[in-house]
């Protein structure tokens, strides 16, 4: 990973891993969606790698970051779910979406309701 100088840096600092990919860092939750907004995005991410430590250390502060997502109007998927604890956990956020790699989501996402 190195840390680059992107012209268009939104204030956040940059760094490049491999020839493709370039990722942001982030100060906060705050400016993390702060940039969400000044991007126009309509969905952010969040990882099992972010909710678990974050929830282990604050606990509700999961759920509070999907909350504070939704009120600006953003959309929440979440990733990975490699097992039913996961699903169940990030179902308890509240998230709008539960990426999973192997087929769990089938049985255990809710039953889509008939018009």
């Amino acid at each position: 990973m190195t840390i680059i100088d992107k012209k268009i840096s939104l204030g956040l600092t940059w760094a490049e891993i491999g020839p493709v990919y370039r990722l942001p860092g982030y100060a906060s939750v705050q400016q993390f969606l702060g940039t969400g907004l000044a991007t126009r995005v309509r969905i952010v991410g969040g990882e099992l790698d972010f909710f678990g430590p974050a929830e282990q250390m604050q606990p509700g502060s999961g759920a509070a970051f999907v909350a504070a997502a939704h009120s600006l109007g953003l959309r929440v998927f979440a990733d990975p779910v490699r097992s039913e604890n996961d699903w169940n956990f990030f179902a308890s956020l509240g998230v709008d979406a539960i990426y999973s790699d192997i087929p769990l989501g089938a049985r255990l996402q809710p039953v889509i309701p008939e018009r």
